[in-house]
């Protein structure tokens, strides 16, 4: 420790931490693993430096037997939420999928896949989605997996429920639109 600058569990000390776990939290749903990674880096070697915990002294301290088991329960943890986000993945690329195709009905049902490959955003046009092309994403996901687990809790939830409110008033809505605007 440097100097203290930052009080272990002081109100400045966990505004830091929030501030660098949205940081890393925005660099790993924007798939800047590199950027995430030096921000918890800078974070980690920050409080170690400024604050009077010491995480590396605190993970020294730990009995080994009981150490082992938190690496092997994050990698177990990071393996299942692999597998859990991947299958919501595959769940978004399906529905984007099917409004693109439900858009595009004026298209051989033969050729959407084509019409698909060439008008739309690289990840919508694979038909299924393959592993490999996503390998970055799912090592991103797996290391950071507490990052990944609370944005998608938190942000994909509030982003699905603004999606059905706008479902059920688009219409209404746009009734109000072509009212307001009928004799323009």
């Amino acid at each position: 420790m440097i100097y203290t600058l930052l009080v272990f569990g002081d109100l400045f000390f966990w505004l830091v931490a929030l501030i660098a776990f949205g940081v890393i939290t925005a660099c790993v749903e924007n798939e800047k693993g590199f950027g995430a990674t030096v921000v918890l880096f800078v974070t980690v070697v920050s409080f170690t430096l400024f604050t009077d915990f010491n995480i590396f002294a605190t993970l020294a301290a730990l009995d080994y037997w009981y150490l082992a088991i938190l690496i092997l329960g994050y990698f177990i943890v990071g393996t299942g939420w692999c597998v859990f986000k991947w299958y919501l993945f595959l769940i978004d690329r399906k529905e984007e999928a099917e409004n693109i195709k439900e858009n595009s009905k004026n298209i051989d049902p033969k050729d959407i896949k084509n019409y698909i490959k060439q008008h739309h955003e690289y990840k919508a046009r694979e038909f299924p989605p393959q592993v490999s092309h996503h390998k970055d994403d799912i090592l991103l996901w797996g290391c950071y997996w507490p990052f990944s687990l609370v944005w998608t809790v938190l942000g994909d939830f509030l982003i699905r429920i603004w999606n059905r409110i706008y479902t059920l008033i688009k219409n209404f809505l746009q009734n109000m639109s072509n009212r307001i605007f009928k004799n323009v």
